[in-house]
């Protein structure tokens, strides 16, 4: 668990500055007659990288003098007596003259001087791979792109009695990092929308999602108002509907059942499938507050299965841990408000059921899984094979439906 920038760094820092007690708040106490005795300090901890954006702000307190504060990013091995920007591997964003730095004394024009009052920001844009900053709220652009870091929030002064105080996320930002976010999702969204994609392969994709899963009626909806013939391979679609609903009812006896007298194969070819089947009735049966009988159920049949398993060597950690797991609800008096509350929803029963259908459809030499959720599977392989691309940096994608 990455664990943000709290405070300043107080034990590495050049003599020329004095950090107060707050730990956020620096005043240079040189004289910053010489380029080399700039003083720069770092937070504690890097920027984490596993946001779509990491953002701090600098409050510029006080300028007496000149103007020397440069805001910005700098690595583990920069030195602390030069200004963010001049060393490799940093970045920095000039008060005097609006200049922007990267790996040289000289910059570049950027954005507009600062001075006291200014909140000036500094974030890194992981989904872009680029560093920006702000002022007063207002966004100055990409200012260079980002390196393989990782990169701590650096500040650096260099004229007497120049003060600033760092927002590392205690208090609101100036700049509204969020609404950011959105309006770069809504661009993206205007360009999916712009997309031309043909209607029947839309309701290809829909009709085949019902199909998998036994939307029944659904689907006969679907194709009444499309027009659409049903002739199709339906997949036994009446007695997979028939064997959801019994799950997702809780009768999971009756499921076992029809699943043996429909489909003779199924269970004894896939025993993870009906140990789960039996777990559910486990559950059903603390759900309903029968104790007793939910013992009695553990002792006669998931015992029976522990030990089938364990003879068998046949996934026997899978199976224990997954009985260990759903036994544990005897454990609580209030099982629906402890740590295992989980097992008692009606989604961990969707699944259950979600299991059965996808057995059912292997053993008819149906696809396992919808078009759906191959084309969401792909969609999330895309976006973490870019996500490695940029050194593993920005939000983990995941999508599920």
């Amino acid at each position: 668990m990455e664990q943000p920038p709290r405070e300043l760094n107080t034990t590495i820092h050049p003599h020329f500055v004095e950090v107060m007690k707050d730990k956020l708040t620096v005043k240079y106490i040189g004289k910053g007659n010489h380029a080399y005795d700039y003083g720069s300090v770092q937070t504690d901890k890097p920027a984490p990288t596993r946001h779509a954006i990491y953002y701090y702000e600098v409050h510029v307190v006080e300028v007496v003098l000149r103007n020397s504060i440069a805001v910005g990013f700098a690595d583990a091995n920069f030195c602390p007596t030069r200004q963010p920007g001049w060393e490799a591997n940093s970045y920095g964003y000039r008060g005097d003259d609006g200049f922007k730095f990267h790996e040289n004394s000289r910059g570049e024009p950027y954005g507009p001087p600062f001075g006291a009052g200014d909140v000036v920001g500094c974030g890194i844009h992981y989904g872009k791979g680029e560093v920006f900053f702000t002022k007063n709220g207002k966004y100055l652009g990409a200012a260079y792109p980002l390196g393989p870091g990782p990169y701590y929030p650096t500040v650096g002064l260099h004229s007497p009695a120049e003060v600033v105080t760092l927002n590392l996320g205690r208090t609101p930002f100036k700049f509204d990092v969020q609404a950011l976010l959105q309006e770069e999702q809504e661009k993206e969204l205007q360009q999916i929308r712009a997309l031309s994609l043909a209607p029947q392969a839309v309701d290809a994709v829909i009709r085949d999602y019902l199909l998998h899963y036994g939307y029944t009626d659904t689907l006969r909806s679907m194709d009444r108002i499309s027009g659409a013939e049903s002739t199709q391979e339906m997949h036994q679609l009446s007695h997979r509907k028939a064997l959801r609903e019994l799950v997702m009812s809780g009768d999971i006896q009756s499921a076992i059942a029809k699943t043996n007298e429909w489909f003779p194969n199924v269970l004894q070819s896939n025993p993870t499938v009906l140990l789960q089947l039996h777990c559910q009735a486990f559950i059903q049966l603390i759900s309903k507050g029968a104790t007793a009988e939910a013992v009695e159920y553990c002792q006669t049949v998931l015992c029976q299965l522990a030990m089938q398993s364990e003879s068998s060597q046949d996934n026997s950690g899978g199976v224990a841990k997954t009985i260990q797991e759903v036994i544990g609800l005897l454990a609580y008096e209030q099982p629906q408000t402890s740590p295992l509350q989980h097992l008692l929803t009606l989604s961990y029963r969707e699944q259950v059921a979600d299991k059965l259908n996808a057995a059912v459809l292997a053993s008819l030499g149906a696809p396992k899984r919808s078009r759906l959720e191959t084309l969401i599977r792909q969609l999330v392989a895309v976006k973490r094979l870019e996500r490695k691309q940029r050194g593993n940096r920005g939000e983990v994608y995941t999508l599920t439906i």
